[in-house]
């Protein structure tokens, strides 16, 4: 039997964050702490995001205040509709067992979540080379002439994903691949452009065009993964390990399917951020850059990292 306590955090962002979803002005959630006979302790980091198919704070709260403040060590006793919360436990407990795999010295490659010229100079001047971008908050003749005045400005060498969070229509994503034709070379590839439940026509489209298609919310749990797979889904897949449920089946599955995984963060704390970067250094076939360059949107708190601030890490 583990100790379990928590603390509910809230952090906010330097300037709201948006996205195609809408506007955000701070980042809630929980952190964890486990203590075992040995008075060894172990943290781990509740972080749903709304949007995503995960459970509430307020959901994730109820489960932790039901414990009592024990938890038994048994991810059956965390209902699988709380996959943050699975998750979080998991990793506390996997650390304070010693059960991650190791990746000391295992280097990442980091992408900068930037959306302003300014931004991408900034990091461009820290040695980035990789870029996401935040489409779909504004006109689409704003966001083509955005994208544009990004593309144009940079050197060859960096390459570009454009995140538009589930919020475009068909027609709108068909005229943003026409428009990126021209700058095909410099997408990475285009992240979740519709809907959950428009998997078939992402992949279509993607066939048929020079642009690569990566799904994100269409992938945001365990289950929803294998699904993927099940459905033959022969694009990009983004994952963010904060909403995968317990990281060793994530891992035990991860290790077993062909699909190509691009890792992500949920805009964590250092505490969720350094069990993300484990994840995604103990998969050996990961060859992409890691969207964990998301620390400097945040004012800085308590829970600020300068982990992910540099183009590549060291574990």
């Amino acid at each position: 039997m583990y100790q379990l306590t928590y603390q509910c955090y809230r952090r906010k962002f330097r300037v709201p964050l948006v996205t195609g979803s809408g506007i955000t002005e701070e980042r809630c959630g929980i952190i964890v702490t486990l203590g075992n006979e040995d008075r060894r302790i172990a943290y781990g980091e509740i972080a749903p995001w709304a949007g995503f198919r995960t459970e509430s704070i307020e959901a994730a709260e109820t489960c932790l205040r039901k414990m009592s403040g024990c938890f038994s060590g048994n991810m059956q006793d965390i209902p699988e509709h709380l996959p943050c919360t699975r998750y979080a436990l998991s990793c506390a407990l996997a650390d304070l067992n010693g059960l991650f795999p190791s990746v000391a010295g295992k280097r990442l490659s980091i992408t900068a979540l930037i959306r302003s010229q300014e931004a991408f100079r900034e990091c461009y001047g820290l040695g980035f080379r990789s870029f996401k971008v935040k489409v779909g908050g504004g006109t689409e003749n704003e966001e083509h002439t955005r994208i544009k005045a990004l593309l144009d400005g940079a050197s060859p060498e960096c390459r570009f994903r454009l995140d538009a969070n589930g919020s475009l229509d068909e027609a709108c994503f068909r005229r943003y691949l026409d428009f990126l034709q021209d700058y095909a070379d410099r997408i990475a590839f285009f992240e979740q452009p519709l809907p959950v439940g428009y998997e078939d026509v992402m992949g279509a489209l993607g066939k048929s065009s020079s642009v690569k298609i990566a799904l994100d919310e269409s992938a945001s749990s365990l289950e929803c993964l294998k699904q993927l797979e099940a459905s033959g889904w022969v694009g990009l897949v983004v994952v963010k390990p904060a909403f995968v449920g317990d990281v060793n089946a994530f891992m035990a599955w991860r290790n077993a399917t062909s699909l190509p995984l691009v890792y992500s963060s949920a805009f964590e704390t250092k505490i969720g951020l350094v069990h993300a970067m484990r994840v995604a250094a103990s998969d050996l076939r990961n060859r992409f850059s890691c969207g964990f360059g998301t620390e400097r949107y945040f004012v800085p708190d308590a829970f600020t990292s300068s982990l992910c601030n540099r183009a590549e890490v060291f574990c």
